[in-house]
């Protein structure tokens, strides 16, 4: 992934593709997730934004419109 930490040049790949290159390693990837989201929970309960913010799978909702793979983060769960 990126060599910066600035949110706005970390890599990001489209779930899209995910699912038609690599549908086990997207299924992995949402295992991941849960896990950690659920981790997550127990330790900052009722804190959704926090969840939304450091979730694997960003839900489209910074411009792009698209669901897509947050790498670095991904990297460090």
């Amino acid at each position: 992934t990126n060599h910066t930490l600035m949110p706005e040049a970390l890599e990001t790949w489209p779930v899209r593709m995910f699912e038609q290159l690599l549908p086990r390693h997207l299924e992995i990837i949402y295992e991941i997730n849960h896990r950690f989201l659920e981790e997550l929970k127990l330790r900052f309960p009722g804190d959704d934004a926090l969840a939304s913010r450091v979730s694997l799978i960003d839900e489209g909702g910074h411009g792009h419109g698209e669901r897509r793979v947050r790498m670095a983060s991904l990297a460090l769960v």
